[in-house]
């Protein structure tokens, strides 16, 4: 007992390892792309204060320059303001009227028109291309400023047109920007390489897991064929003589008297456990097969057939005119054990359907009964060596099928059905029989 209970937390310590493997990089990936998405959003907050900061910055090195010109600046005194802020991004001035139209302009312009209609308010900023276009309403501006409570004789005030416009590059806030962009696609790379070989190690152990367990059933299961070998080879002398020297007596008793009745239930107890010794020595000997060409769906319809499932409901979908490598006596073996246990549980008012199917490079047998499914948990149980519900049951059809099935390179499963019953899915990858063997059987 404590040595078991010691394997139970070993396998628990094991278990919360694994998890906490998996789970961290998970939570570091997600830690990192949250911090690079609140620091990206950050920078982009803090370049738009440094654009519009920037704009202001224009803004009064314009009205200053605009304050020592008479009237409209002339178009040099423009340019000297451009060539003075060119080196902080500065590409384009323009003085706009109130219809939109440029008065004085100097460098360069963008080549989308500019529509006085379309902007919101004053200081909008919009991005074209490589550059920032921004529109700014000018206040009156003038030489001298009049106290109120004098009013002048002759005022020297005079007005700009009413809208400015410039557009320049924001370098610096651009690459601003531009660093956040790659960090934040940089730390999504890294979470995702986190979280990528996490997974990794997870599969990897997953995988060395159902090594070691398919190791450990393999195992069980060679341990299981030697005792059930030497098991069946013990009993079936002993067992045959029984039978012989019971049956001998059983023709010379009275029909119908005491000692007939006891005689042919020593018969009918020794034919099932002849039976047993018989299924014992199948689970030892299921090591092997010799695939040769099958017709598939013959296979399926003589497999009821044996199976005493005259009315069974068979269909098929896919090419399944040319003959596959299988092991007729092996499959059809298995397809009987699973149609007759479909019989019992579905009983005599409905009947088993088979479905055959060749999707692409696997074919799929389906086989349903109408009966009341499988209990919640036993869908992988119900194929262990002995696990059996039945009263005379052996344990061993299910598990025979099954390692016939894997002999075969596939896979048998069972779920429960939708609306009633069982199903047992048969996968096995398909292996077209050459034509020149498909035809030497057709012959022979």
């Amino acid at each position: 007992m404590p040595q078991s209970m010691s394997l139970r937390s070993l396998a628990e310590v094991t278990r919360w390892s694994r998890a906490a493997l998996l789970l961290l990089p998970l939570v570091m990936g997600s830690a990192l792309v949250g911090g690079a998405v609140s620091s990206r959003q950050r920078t982009h907050e803090a370049s738009e204060l440094l654009i519009r900061g920037q704009v202001d910055g224009f803004v009064r090195s314009l009205a200053q320059a605009f304050r020592s010109a008479e009237g409209i600046p002339a178009e040099d005194v423009l340019a000297d303001a451009l060539a003075e802020l060119e080196g902080d991004g500065l590409r384009y001035i323009g003085l706009l009227d109130r219809s939109g139209a440029v008065r004085v302009e100097v460098g360069k312009a963008s080549a989308t028109s500019i529509d006085l209609s379309s902007i919101g308010s004053s200081r909008e900023l919009i991005r074209l291309s490589d550059r920032m276009r921004v529109l700014v309403k000018l206040p009156p501006l003038g030489h001298a400023r009049v106290p109120r409570s004098r009013p002048p004789r002759r005022a020297n005030v005079w007005r700009l047109p009413p809208w400015l416009a410039l557009e320049f590059e924001p370098v610096v806030a651009d690459r601003l920007r531009k660093d956040a962009d790659r960090a934040f696609v940089l730390s999504v790379i890294a979470a995702v390489a986190l979280m990528a070989i996490a997974g990794v190690v997870y599969w990897q152990w997953r995988k060395r897991e159902l090594l070691a367990a398919s190791q450990e059933r393999e195992r069980r299961l060679a341990q299981l064929g030697e005792m059930s070998a030497v098991l069946a080879h013990e009993m079936r002398n002993p067992l045959a003589s029984l039978k012989g020297h019971a049956q001998l007596l059983l023709e010379r008793a009275e029909p119908d008297s005491r000692d007939w009745k006891k005689l042919e239930r020593i018969v009918s107890e020794a034919k099932r456990l002849e039976q047993l010794s018989g299924t014992l020595l199948d689970f030892v000997r299921s090591g092997s097969i010799e695939p040769e060409p099958v017709k598939v769906l013959e296979l399926a319809r003589q497999a009821a057939a044996d199976a005493g499932a005259q009315d069974a409901r068979i269909s098929s979908s896919g090419p399944l005119e040319r003959s596959v490598m299988l092991d007729p006596l092996r499959m059809n073996q298995v397809l009987v054990n699973l149609v007759q246990n479909a019989i019992e549980a579905s009983g005599a008012e409905q009947p088993v359907e088979v479905d055959v199917e060749l999707r692409g490079k696997t074919l799929l047998m389906r086989i349903r009964d109408h009966g009341p499914g499988l209990p919640p948990g036993q869908e992988a149980k119900i194929f262990d060596a002995f696990h059996t519900s039945k009263t005379h049951g052996t344990g061993l059809g299910l598990a025979i099928a099954r390692r016939i099935v894997e002999l075969h390179g596939g896979t048998l499963t069972a779920h429960n059905h939708a609306e009633s019953g069982a199903v047992f899915v048969i996968e096995l990858p398909v292996h077209w029989a050459r034509p020149s063997l498909d035809a030497r059987k057709g012959t022979s």
